[in-house]
Order: C-alpha cells, then structure tokens, then sequence
C-alpha cells in the first residue's frame, strides 16, 4: 500500500515500479481518504517522508528507492558470492528473458539481472505484453516465465574481471531513454511529432481530448520566469506555423545504449555506443571478449523489434552451450597442449 497524493513524483515512481513488475498494490491520498490521514499521525509521518510504503510484512517504508521497495516486498533475491554460475544475463528484456528460459530449460544454472522489471520497456506495451517469452500484465505471468532461472531485480552489475565473472555497478539493462517528463493530469493532450505506428493512432484518437499533429515539429518554446506559456509548431507539408497555450511539455527523443558499464572491460563498441559481435564467426552473437555475448536492442546493428530480440535469445542459448562445450574440451587436456 503506498501513502500519498496521486501528484506526487515518487508515487508515480512506485506506482510505475510495482506496475511493471506485476505487483498488486493500492494507493490511499492523505488529502481525500481519512485512513490514509490516520495511518500519518498514528507512525508520526512527517509531510517531507511522503510517500510512505506499508509492505505485505508490515514494514514501513519512508519514501523508499525501488531498491528497498524491492527487497522489502521479495523482488530482490540474495546472491551467493561465492556460486558460479553458467550464464550470467544482464538485462530482462525480451531478448536476456528468452535466453533466461531457454538456457534454464536445458539445464544451464542462469543468473539474470535486471535494474527495473521483466520484460524491459515492452512489459508496458499493451500490444506487445503477452509475447512469450516477455511478461503479460498478470502478476504471475514473471514467477511463471522465469521459475526456471535465478532473477534478482533490480539489480546491477559491471564487468570487472570477465575471467573470474565478478559483477557489480553499472546498469542491467541494454538501452536508456533520453526524455524528460512532468507529472501532470491534463485536460487537453497535444502529440506533436513524425508518424507513429498505426495501432498508437487508433489508441489515441479514441480518446476525446488528444490532438495529434504528424509531420510536425516543436519550433520554439514561449514564456517568462522560466514558466512555459506557449508552444509554437511549424507543419513539414504547408510549412504552416501555429502556436498553441500549452503550459507542460514531454519530450521523447529516443534512446541510447546503456553500455557506460561494459565499456572499461574491453568490449569493442561502435561509434554510437552499441556492442559489436560477431568477431567468432562460428558464434556470431559473441563479442570479442570469448564468452560474452550480444543480443538485443544492446548489440551493434540489431533490428530493435521484440520478436528479432527474442529470436536472439533462443539464438544465443546454442553458442553458450557451443562455447562451454569447448571450455570443457580445453580443460581435459594435456597442460602442454592447452591454448591459453
């Protein structure tokens, strides 16, 4: 249960974490519900620890990161430093979910990280959840696809000795999104920008109160004291230009590959940041790090679709069984002959 007004940013940020994890809760607002209020003055709850979280358990939680929320309410399990393990994925998304169960399924001991939820950014899609292997919006739908791998999220990791498979910092997940956003419930919805996929269209022209303007671009903002008051539009077709009283602005802007982490191990990137594989032509998913793979939106020149994503981690799960085969094949024998 999490204790806060529905305008709050954290509370959006625990409502979206326990969202995409499948995770039933509920949201009590001190300012219209008196159990809520009774809850505050009965733990003492200063107004600046808002958002506070009550866990299955019954533990109390002061406006916690997703990290503590996590743990408190057994998302994050425990990992054995001291256990090695065949396969280690960062990042849970269609791609790292499918080599998570398919390596599982043959008998590999997995251990996947992910820092936000199963089924990466299409776990929030409506038309892409339910894609075997990525998580449909059933809470039990991530217990069943991955009860056969050991997966601790959110979690980090970073390569520092590939050899001794040593994993900490950085992010587990293949990209990061460059948008900024404000939490707002608005009366009226403008979508400026390029074309967008037809069911968004169909989606968003059922709602009454959303304009959509294609082939358009945002060409200056317009306010005073940093408050924005205006945006003004020019059209790509008539070069027409408006302006519209809009007082809040989204932007989203793409993506970039999460590869900040890997990048000091030694794994070749492109020029804009994206893993390369294919240096083993016999393994064509593997980087030039022996035994680290690429797959999904995170390697160099993948097509960015979640069936291409999951066709690569059923793909990959073969080249790990091919490159510990081959490990085993160099530790019988002889020393004297043994290739380093």
């Amino acid at each position: 249960m999490i204790i806060g007004s529905a305008d709050q940013a954290d509370v959006l940020r625990l409502e979206g974490f326990l969202t995409r994890n499948g995770h039933p809760h509920q949201r009590l607002d001190p300012k219209t519900d008196p159990c809520a209020q009774t809850l505050i003055e009965r733990f003492y709850i200063d107004a600046r620890e808002l958002p506070i979280v009550l866990c299955p358990n019954g533990q109390l939680l002061r406006n916690p990161s997703d990290v503590e929320l996590a743990r408190c309410i057994g998302l994050v399990q425990p990992i054995d430093p001291d256990k090695i393990y065949d396969v280690v994925i960062v990042g849970v998304g269609p791609a790292g979910l499918a080599a998570s169960v398919y390596a599982g399924s043959e008998g590999l001991s997995v251990l996947a990280l992910d820092c936000r939820a199963f089924g990466g950014s299409c776990s929030l899609s409506p038309t892409r959840s339910g894609f075997a292997p990525v998580p449909s919006s059933s809470p039990a739908a991530p217990g069943t696809a991955v009860s056969m791998s050991e997966i601790s999220h959110p979690s980090k990791a970073h390569v520092s000795t590939i050899g001794r498979r040593r994993w900490r910092d950085g992010c587990a997940q293949g990209r990061r999104w460059r948008w900024w956003a404000v939490a707002i419930p608005p009366a009226r919805l403008w979508y400026i920008g390029a074309n967008m996929s037809r069911y968004l269209v169909e989606r968003i022209t059922a709602r009454p109160n959303v304009e959509i303007l294609t082939e358009t671009k945002v060409t200056a903002l317009e306010g005073q004291d940093g408050i924005l008051e205006a945006i003004r539009c020019r059209s790509h077709r008539s070069g027409e230009e408006k302006t519209f009283a809009i007082r809040h602005l989204f932007l989203f802007i793409g993506a970039d590959p999460n590869t900040n982490w890997v990048s000091r191990s030694g794994v070749m990137l492109d020029d804009k940041g994206f893993v390369r594989a294919g240096a083993n032509i016999k393994r064509p998913l593997e980087t030039n790090l022996p035994g680290v793979f690429a797959i999904g939106d995170v390697r160099s020149g993948s097509v960015k679709r979640v069936a291409a994503a999951v066709g690569e981690g059923a793909q990959v799960v073969a080249e790990l069984h091919a490159f510990l085969a081959e490990l085993g094949d160099r530790a019988r024998l002889p020393a004297n002959t043994r290739r380093h």
